[in-house]
């Protein structure tokens, strides 16, 4: 996983040592922000079919050696263009990661694989903060190039290392049945496209968090220092909720459902507080609008691979590409409300759409309910 989102990570991370050698600028940023994401998106429905065909190992493999080659295109790169072209097999790459890993983890007994996935998605988060830090320890003695080098021979490595493992066992989705009530049973009934919507809403409203919060942060007076150790802070809270929600969801679609629920909620107070002018507004509502977005996406998979227990590479390729589709035109929405009515609304238009896909997570809810009777 982290190997997957690296190359668009690290390259923003590293923006400031790169624009010595590089002209670096926003409009390029985002670029590169919108190419990943959005031949992601595209590409990821088709990533879902390849995976059973492949086998988990050497989807894993593939999706290594395309981030190992990203990144050393990165670290090679004599013009800005060639920033760009190697969010492309970045992309193709991390259109298999979720599928591959989906597949992997839904051997695991039901009521340990909220775990398991919240462990997984933990890494994200944490390797946004790892690429900070990483940064700020080499600063200017450690070339660039060099780091993105050791990123790229990483990413080799674990491609070696991924030739070398077993392929997952058969789902299992009989433990459900065994460990618990009939409401907690996975059922293919459960509406999937929902979900697809929740997934897009959380990717659309989490994209805007690195984009906007810094800008937010400084409108508001609030230090860089200061930003960066909220970033920090919000970065860390979000794993750790990841891990434990997927641990409490324990494998039933209802409670995960019912967490999914209240997670966007509290997103929703975080992206209608983000842009009050007042620095003691700023730092808790980063936190909380972090946690409310992007906490979600351990529930998403959750259900995924037990609302659709028969396909889960195929039906984790869509439910992919609807994030990875928010997280395209998120931002852009974000940017014309602003540009037109202001910062605090166009935070306002982000929670509204989290408002409602907490109503559509509730409803789902009821799909898992025993009939009465």
């Amino acid at each position: 996983m982290v190997i997957a989102v690296s190359p668009l990570f690290a390259t923003g991370a590293m923006a400031t040592a790169i624009s010595s050698d590089l002209p670096i600028t926003v409009g390029l940023l985002a670029t590169m922000n919108a190419v990943f994401f959005g031949v992601s998106a595209v590409l990821s429905p088709i990533g879902g079919m390849l995976v059973p065909k492949w086998g988990v190992p050497n989807a894993l493999t593939a999706q290594t050696l395309c981030g190992g080659i990203s990144l050393a295109v990165i670290a090679g790169a004599s013009h800005s263009g060639a920033l760009i072209a190697a969010m492309l097999p970045a992309a193709a790459g991390n259109a298999l990661i979720q599928p591959a890993v989906n597949t992997a983890l839904s051997s695991i007994p039901t009521h340990r694989r909220g775990l398991a996935l919240g462990t997984v998605q933990a890494a994200i988060p944490l390797a946004g903060i790892a690429a900070g830090f990483a940064l700020a320890i080499a600063g200017d003695r450690v070339p660039w190039r060099f780091v993105g080098l050791a990123y790229a021979g990483a990413a080799l490595v674990v491609c070696v290392l991924c030739r070398t493992l077993p392929a997952p066992a058969a789902a299992t989705k009989v433990r459900v049945s065994e460990s618990a009530g009939p409401g907690d049973r996975p059922t293919t009934a459960a509406p999937f496209r929902s979900l697809l919507a929740v997934a897009a809403v959380c990717g659309g409203a989490g994209a805007c968090i690195p984009s906007f919060s810094a800008i937010t942060g400084t409108t508001s007076d609030v230090a860089s220092s200061s930003i960066t150790i909220a970033i920090t802070v919000a970065g860390t809270a979000c794993a750790a909720v990841r891990i434990w929600s997927g641990k409490r969801a324990a494998g039933r679609l209802d409670a995960g459902l019912r967490m999914m629920a209240w997670l966007l909620l509290l997103g929703v107070i975080g992206y209608g507080t983000i842009a009050i002018p007042h620095w003691w507004a700023f730092a808790p509502a980063l936190v909380v609008a972090y946690c409310g977005a992007w906490g979600p996406s351990t529930l998403i998979n959750l259900s995924v691979t037990l609302m659709r227990p028969h396909d889960v590479a195929v039906a984790s390729g869509r439910s992919q590409a609807a994030f990875y589709a928010g997280c395209t035109t998120g931002p852009v929405v974000f940017a014309l409300v602003n540009a037109r009515f202001g910062l605090l609304q166009a935070w306002w238009t982000i929670g509204l759409t989290l408002l409602m896909a907490a109503a559509a997570a509730a409803l789902m809810i009821r799909t898992t309910e025993p009939s009465p009777g």
